[in-house]
C-alpha cells in the first residue's frame, strides 16, 4: 500500500512539472510581442497562384467560339491558340503587345515544404534499402567462419556505431 501512495506521489510530481512547463511555455510566447501571420503559411504548403499565358509577339487578339483565343502576329508568324483558360485579360479585336498578359490559368502545385517533405521521404526509402542491404552483409560477414571477413565486419561496425558518438 506505501509503495501505491509513492507512485500516486510521483505522477503527482510528473503533472506538476508538464503544467509548469506548459505555463513557462506560454508565458514566454505571450512576452514576445509578435504577430504571427498564419494566412501566409498555406503558400508554402500548397501553391494556388495563377499562371499568366503572355503575348509571344505583337499582334491582334481574337475571340473564337467554343472559348478559344487567337492572338494573330503583326509579323507573319504562327499564330497564338489558347483553348483552355480561367481567366480572359484581353477583349476581342484588342491589340496586343509583346509580354502583354492574354489570360491566366488556374493550377495547383505543390509548395516548397510539400516539396521537401516528399524529398526526405525519397531520400528515407532509398536510405532504408541501402541500409538493409549493407547490414545484411555486415551481420553474415560478422557471423562468418572466415576471419577476414569477420574482422572488417567488426571494424565497420564499430567505426558506424561509433559515429554518432563521435559527432
Amino acid at each position: 500500500m506505501e509503495k501505491q501512495s509513492h507512485l500516486l506521489l510521483w505522477k503527482a510530481v510528473f503533472v506538476l512539472i508538464l503544467v509548469g512547463l506548459g505555463f513557462g511555455i506560454y508565458a514566454a510566447s505571450k512576452s514576445i510581442d509578435y504577430t504571427w501571420r498564419w494566412e501566409r503559411i498555406p503558400q508554402y504548403i500548397i501553391n494556388t497562384e495563377a499562371t499568366t499565358v503572355r503575348a509571344p509577339f505583337d499582334g491582334t487578339a481574337t475571340l473564337e467560339k467554343g472559348n478559344q483565343l487567337v492572338v494573330t502576329s503583326d509579323y507573319g508568324d504562327d499564330p497564338l491558340i489558347l483553348n483552355k483558360f480561367d481567366t480572359l485579360l484581353v477583349s476581342n479585336g484588342d491589340l496586343v503587345f509583346e509580354g502583354d498578359p492574354l489570360v491566366e490559368i488556374e493550377n495547383w502545385n505543390i509548395g516548397p515544404l510539400t516539396w521537401g517533405l516528399v524529398m526526405t521521404l525519397q531520400l528515407s526509402v532509398v536510405s532504408l534499402v541501402f541500409a538493409v542491404v549493407i547490414g545484411l552483409f555486415a551481420g553474415l560477414a560478422r557471423l562468418s567462419s572466415n576471419p577476414a571477413l569477420r574482422y572488417l565486419s567488426i571494424t565497420y561496425i564499430e567505426l558506424i556505431g561509433g559515429t554518432p558518438l563521435l559527432v
